[in-house]
C-alpha cells in the first residue's frame, strides 16, 4: 500500500507502465498471521466510509457506489474524531475527573434543566443507554413515551455538558424519568426477544435469504470434497435460521463478486483460493463454538448503564 502511494502521486506522470504484483503468503502461513484477512478488513473498512472506484489488493474488495468524501459520512466522521479528542484531551488535563466518569456505577442517572437542553431535545425527554454483552443500544423517549433509537454521535450530542451545568430536580420528573426508562428496556427486550426468536418460513424465504441459500448451494458444489465444506454446512444453517442478518447480505455479496470475476469467461475454479478466503473469513465472525453457545445465553439480563432526563 505505501509503495503504491509513492508512485501514485497526485500529478505525477510516469513514461512507461508501471506493475505492481502482490504476494501473498501461504495457506499455512497466512492462518498463523491472518495477513490477508487483517490487510482486507482494514481496505474494506476504507472502501465502505469514503467509497472507492477499484479493487486495489483483492477481488474480494467490495466497492460502493456513492461518492468520494460524501458529505453525511465525512460529517459523522468528524464528530467522532472530535469527541474522541474530548476524551483524550480530559484524559491528559484532569485525570481525576476522567477516572471518576470511568468509575460511575450503572444505573446512573440524572435530571437536567430545560433551559441547559440541547437544541432539538424538548422538555420532559429522557436518554437511555442499555447494554447487554456485545450489543448496546441509545433510545430517546419523549413526552409521548414512545422510545426511539439513537445512534451513538446523535446520542453523544445529546449527552455532552458543561462540567459546571447545575443539576435538575429529580422529584419534579421522578415518575416521567421511571417511565421513560422502564418503556427504552422493554423496547430493547422486545427487540432482543425478536433477534433470538426461531424465524417463521416467511422471514426464512425472503428474497435476500433465497438468494443466499442458493449462493451457499453453488458453494458446496464448488468445495464439496474439501475441508472449507464443513465451515459452509455451518454458514448454511446461520443463513437459513435467519441468525444473522449481515451474514447473509455477505453471502449475496459473495455471489456478486463471484460473477464479477467470471464476467470475463474465467471459470468460477481459477477463483477458488480467493472465494475460500472469504468463506474463512465468514466463519470465523459469526461461527458460535458449542464451549461459547451456553455462556452466551447465560450472560444475563440487560443491563440500564446510564439514563437522563429533561425537566
Amino acid at each position: 500500500m505505501q509503495r503504491i502511494g509513492r508512485v501514485n502521486r497526485i500529478g505525477s506522470v510516469a513514461k512507461a507502465g508501471i506493475f505492481n504484483y502482490m504476494f501473498y503468503p501461504s495457506q499455512e502461513g497466512d492462518q498463523q498471521i491472518q495477513l490477508y484477512q487483517n490487510a482486507l478488513l482494514k481496505l474494506q473498512g476504507f472502501h465502505t466510509a469514503l467509497g472507492e472506484d477499484a479493487q486495489i489488493y483483492t477481488r474480494q474488495e467490495i466497492l460502493h457506489d456513492f461518492k468520494l468524501f460524501d458529505e453525511n459520512v465525512r460529517d459523522n466522521i468528524d464528530k467522532q474524531l472530535e469527541m474522541l479528542r474530548e476524551v483524550r484531551d480530559l484524559y491528559a488535563t484532569d485525570p481525576d475527573l476522567y477516572k471518576r466518569i470511568k468509575e460511575l456505577p450503572v444505573k446512573s442517572r440524572t435530571v437536567r434543566k430545560e433551559e441547559y437542553r440541547k437544541k432539538g431535545v424538548e422538555p420532559q425527554t429522557s436518554l437511555i443507554y442499555i447494554s447487554k454483552g456485545q450489543k448496546s443500544q441509545f433510545y430517546k423517549v419523549t413526552a409521548d413515551g414512545k422510545p426511539e433509537k439513537l445512534e451513538f454521535v446523535s446520542a453523544a450530542e445529546i449527552l455532552r455538558a458543561d462540567k459546571n451545568e447545575p443539576i435538575g430536580n429529580f422529584d419534579a420528573v421522578k415518575d416521567i424519568h421511571y417511565r421513560h426508562v422502564d418503556a427504552a428496556f422493554q423496547a430493547y427486550l422486545t427487540e432482543d426477544e425478536q433477534d433470538h426468536a426461531a424465524p417463521t418460513l416467511k422471514a426464512r424465504i425472503n428474497d435476500n435469504g433465497t438468494k443466499a441459500m442458493a449462493a451457499i448451494r453453488e458453494l458446496k458444489r464448488l468445495f464439496r470434497n474439501e475441508d472449507v465444506y464443513d465451515k459452509i454446512l455451518s454458514l448454511e444453517v446461520y443463513v437459513e435460521k435467519g441468525v444473522y442478518t449481515r451474514l447473509t447480505k455477505s453471502i449475496n455479496q459473495l455471489k456478486k463478486q463471484i460473477n464479477k470475476m467470471t464476467k470475463d469467461g474465467s471459470k468460477i475454479t481459477d477463483h477458488k483460493l480467493d472465494i475460500q478466503r472469504v468463506i474463512e473469513s465468514l466463519y470465523d465472525t459469526y461461527h458460535i463454538p458449542e464451549s461459547r453457545q451456553k455462556k452466551d445465553q447465560d450472560f444475563g439480563d440487560p443491563i440500564i448503564v446510564t439514563s437522563e432526563t429533561f425537566e
